[in-house]
């Protein structure tokens, strides 16, 4: 009878301290749960609705041409308005750095490539980089210019009444350019580069920043001195014989009291030199 009656109280203690375990555990359950959900609540109203990652600064780098401004008032107006129950687009988790990114290259066509960086908590930092402005181009009417950079692609208008320090090209044909378009090809570049640098290495006479052309694919370019005569050029042929030619004509035949009635100087043919006075 002790035995079964020892078993019977053993068998009690064990019960209890199992209701109790139960009871410990149900008790850090709720006071989990009670803690974690206003935690959970409180960290999405701070990072979606509160003023703890509102983007306030936007700061500019790499521009040089470009206004600031421009660009700030662009990224401004990426990251103003709404999403939704008021849910505010200028939220620094939220922004979304690559669409600003994008639109901002489509807006202006000057800036060859832009980064967003975003700096907690406040701040975006814009990175720019401008497209060099290598030369304009014209097309007959002198109405439709446009801006190229080093690889030949139209990224903005111009007007050609403004004082530039570029060359300008004009073609004689009536051609279509579209903003993002190729006009010229690299080669083409290169040959008008050497052609810029031997016309500002001449000492006999002084040229305008002013091209023509017949059309974008031809290979004959004209120059116009600021003595009013042209010389015409041939990128199919060597520029540095052309260059020699120009200058031993210009010493021999065509000296500087003679230039006044002289219209054209002509280097395009090979191993000959054609020159018209008026």
């Amino acid at each position: 009878m002790r035995k079964k009656q020892s078993r019977v109280i053993k068998t009690k203690k064990n019960s209890h301290s199992e209701y109790h375990r139960k009871g410990s555990s149900l008790f850090y359950k709720v006071m989990f749960y009670l803690l974690f959900f206003p935690f959970l609540f409180y960290l999405f109203y701070a990072i979606f609705f509160s003023e703890f990652l509102t983007i306030n600064t936007i700061k500019i780098n790499g521009n040089s041409t470009i206004a600031e401004e421009i660009i700030k008032e662009k990224t401004q107006k990426e990251i103003s308005g709404e999403y939704f129950f008021g849910n505010r687009k200028n939220n620094l988790f939220l922004v979304s750095g690559k669409k600003i990114e994008g639109n901002i290259s489509s807006a202006i066509r000057k800036i060859k490539t832009v980064h967003i960086t975003k700096k907690f908590p406040h701040s975006l930092i814009v990175e720019i980089e401008e497209r060099g402005i290598f030369l304009a181009v014209c097309v007959l009417n002198k109405e439709n210019c446009y801006l190229l950079d080093g690889t030949g692609e139209a990224f903005d208008v111009f007007s050609p009444n403004s004082q530039t320090s570029f060359p300008i090209l004009y073609s004689n044909f009536e051609e279509k350019i579209g903003l993002g378009e190729s006009v010229l090809d690299r080669k083409y570049m290169e040959k008008i580069i050497i052609l810029q640098k031997k016309l500002k290495e001449n000492s006999a006479f002084e040229s305008e920043y002013l091209l023509e052309t017949p059309s974008f694919i031809s290979q004959d370019v004209r120059v116009k001195t600021k003595e009013g005569w042209r010389i015409f050029f041939n990128f199919d042929t060597d520029l540095e014989k052309q260059f020699q030619k120009l200058k031993l004509i210009l010493e021999k035949e065509i000296p500087l009291d003679k230039r006044k009635n002289l219209e054209y100087i002509d280097l395009r043919i090979e191993n000959k030199v054609f020159y018209k006075f008026f």
